[in-house]
């Protein structure tokens, strides 16, 4: 009889054991409950949202535009421009102003809607205070019109500028011969304007930092060999 009251006490001991142990906390934990209670503090920091580039993507039909009586001179992106401030001043524009690059074309839009490409040196960047299609200036001959192309409107010492007539349904770019030879384009001093006077051109140059101030130059249109000569300076 003692012997089996002591295997019923060691029973109930064993009893008592497996039941404390079911009800220890490290019995029920579990990855679903240590996920639960983890802290703000413990979590991942979440990855900051990418920069926002200063250049965008745009596209107009032209980018400048001059109008003419017999028609239109059109100056086309052939790619996606791409737009961005300047960032910083300089005697090429201010920090707000605008660089926008393409690859650029000059068409002739003539009154019944043909369009002709006309030669031009490469053209891959306009300066602008405005993100906006720009108006080309128009100058008067007596037998022709003319469009002036400045890719920036300000520069350090002088603007460059092509020079576009048109007659009829022709349309070229002037050449400009003078004593030092033949160029594509000429300059003219910021703060000016081309002007025609007596069926001529009239330029005040631009000049480097230093020298003296240059003298007005004329040059005399002559249509047949596409050029415009100087005869004074």
């Amino acid at each position: 009889m003692l012997i089996l009251a002591s295997v019923v006490t060691l029973s109930a001991c064993a009893s008592s054991i497996s039941n404390t142990n079911s009800a220890s906390p490290q019995a029920t934990f579990s990855p679903a409950t240590a996920t639960a209670t983890v802290t703000p503090s413990s979590a991942t920091t979440p990855s900051p949202a990418p920069a926002i580039l200063s250049s965008a993507p745009s596209q107009l039909e032209a980018r400048a535009i001059g109008t003419l009586t017999n028609g239109e001179i059109l100056i086309a992106p052939k790619t996606m421009e791409i737009v961005e401030q300047l960032g910083a001043p300089s005697c090429l524009g201010k920090s707000e102003d605008y660089s926008i690059k393409s690859d650029y074309e000059a068409i002739f839009k003539d009154s019944t809607g043909k369009k002709t490409t006309i030669v031009l040196p490469e053209i891959d960047t306009f300066i602008t205070s405005e993100n906006k299609q720009l108006t080309l200036p128009t100058l008067h001959f007596k037998d022709f019109q003319a469009v002036v192309l400045a890719p920036r409107y300000t520069d350090c010492h002088g603007i460059e500028f092509y020079l576009i007539g048109t007659k009829g349904s022709a349309a070229f770019s002037f050449k400009f011969k003078t004593d030092e030879g033949t160029f594509d384009s000429f300059n003219y001093a910021p703060n000016t304007q081309l002007q025609v006077m007596d069926d001529q051109l009239v330029i005040e140059p631009g000049q480097s930092a230093g020298s003296e101030a240059k003298k007005q130059r004329i040059f005399k249109p002559d249509w047949q060999n596409q050029t415009m000569q100087l005869v004074k300076s």
